[in-house]
């Protein structure tokens, strides 16, 4: 009779365990964010309801639940690491490879304006202050013709001073108005950077 009693008494408790451990588990569900966390909480906090329901056959077989538990635990958080030093990792790479494409863009930039500078100055009295790519992607020497292209120029004060000098007041050549010129700058540098004229948007400091 007392054995029985015993045998009652023990499945009440572990009835009770497993109601309460349910109603943990929903309250942990319901309180975690929707990322990767959350599917190695719920295999987890699965695997160790598993344990506890099993607890009966445990004892039977004279099973230490505890080490099962905490070998469990110990695979969930080696999982864990794992999972964060791969994103770790992915978002270094991300890093550095976004570094790359930008020093790769102002190289570009660099080279650009190298291959114009004399022939702006020289032909236009023109040099270039800034250039910019607008586009959603890093711009390379082969993607340069899918990139609209912002250039902002000035006039070259040296340039200036030296056809003064040389010229004096013969300034009738000149008397072309600002867009001409900028239209002339544009399809030059389309030529020079082998991109379409219409890629290119020309602006002259100061003016919009």
């Amino acid at each position: 009779m007392e054995r029985a009693f015993a045998i009652m008494e023990y499945f009440i408790m572990w009835i009770t365990r497993l109601v309460l451990f349910l109603f943990l588990v929903l309250i942990v569900e319901m309180l975690l964010p929707q990322t990767a966390m959350r599917k190695y909480v719920h295999i987890v906090l699965s695997f160790l309801f598993l344990l506890m329901f099993l607890h009966p056959l445990f004892q039977l077989f004279n099973m230490n639940i505890n080490q099962a538990i905490s070998q469990s635990i110990n695979t969930f958080e080696q999982s864990l690491n794992e999972n964060q030093l791969k994103n770790q990792i992915e978002n270094k790479k991300i890093e550095i490879q976004a570094s790359q494409d930008a020093y790769v863009e102002e190289e570009l930039i660099v080279q650009m304006k190298k291959q114009v500078e004399e022939g702006l100055i020289e032909n236009y009295g023109m040099e270039i202050l800034n250039v910019q790519f607008r586009s959603n992607e890093n711009i390379t020497a082969d993607t340069l013709a899918q990139a609209s292209i912002y250039v902002e120029v000035q006039e070259n004060t040296k340039k200036s001073e030296v056809k003064e000098v040389v010229i004096g007041n013969e300034h009738a050549q000149n008397n072309q108005s600002n867009d001409e010129t900028l239209q002339e700058v544009s399809d030059y540098l389309a030529e020079q950077w082998e991109v379409k004229p219409e890629q290119l948007d020309v602006i002259k400091k100061g003016e919009k």
